[in-house]
C-alpha cells in the first residue's frame, strides 16, 4: 500500500470512524509516520479489514489461566500461547 513506508518493522492502518477517533488522531498524529490513504486501498492490501481472522478461544482460555496463576513471566506467558 506504501512501499515507501516499508522498514521491516510492520506497516499498520488507522482508521477513524467518529470525531472523538479524530480527535485522538490529531493528538498523535505530529509523534507518527503516517499516509491518508483511501479506504479501498486499506481494504486491498488489508483482507482481515472486511472479515475477521480465525480466533483460537482454547488458547484464550489457557493465557488467562495462566496469566491469573502469575506463574509465568508476562513475556513468555505470551510465547506459549
Amino acid at each position: 500500500m506504501a512501499p515507501e513506508m516499508y522498514d521491516d518493522n510492520g506497516l499498520s492502518s488507522v482508521i477513524v470512524h467518529t470525531a472523538k477517533g479524530m480527535a485522538i488522531f490529531e493528538a498523535v498524529q505530529s509523534q507518527i509516520t503516517y499516509k491518508k490513504s483511501s479506504l479501498d486501498d486499506v481494504k486491498a492490501y488489508n483482507a482481515d479489514y472486511i472479515r475477521s481472522s480465525p480466533f483460537n478461544y482454547k488458547k484464550r482460555a489457557a493465557f488467562w489461566r495462566d496469566y491469573h496463576k502469575q506463574t509465568m513471566p508476562f513475556g513468555k506467558l505470551l510465547k506459549s500461547t
